[in-house]
């Protein structure tokens, strides 16, 4: 009988949990330009200019692997072949993330290529 009466006392606390979570750190959305800048000034609110240049870094870092790969993947090295890429087709690998799950998958480019080549710089 005790079981049952902790029950619902475990449920509002595991609602609270999920509820308290999903109003966590600000999210970069790249659906549109707008959205963009607009997620983009919320996530560096309250940065300082360091911090707001080592978050550029670590988009650019992840967004020109990404790009890179898929230059590669068609097959040439001509550049007028490749698609034109506009802003918010490169931000898909970046979308939806925090500013600390940007800097994490950031990190883990760069121990990639370093990886492939040590002489590739850190951070």
């Amino acid at each position: 009988m005790k079981s049952t009466r902790f029950r619902p006392t475990l449920l509002v606390l595991l609602l609270a949990t999920i509820t308290a979570t999903g109003c966590g750190a600000p999210r970069l959305d790249a659906t549109s330009e707008e959205t963009l800048k607009t997620s983009m000034d919320k996530m560096t609110s309250g940065m300082d200019d360091a911090a707001k240049k080592s978050l550029a870094a670590d988009v650019t870092s992840i967004v020109m692997k990404d790009t890179l790969r898929k230059f590669l993947t068609k097959g040439t090295n001509k550049v007028d072949k490749v698609d034109k890429v506009d802003k918010l087709s490169l931000m898909k690998s970046v979308d939806g993330l925090t500013v600390a799950e940007i800097r994490a998958k950031a990190d883990a480019t760069r121990a990639e290529l370093m990886k492939l080549d040590p002489a590739f710089p850190g951070k």
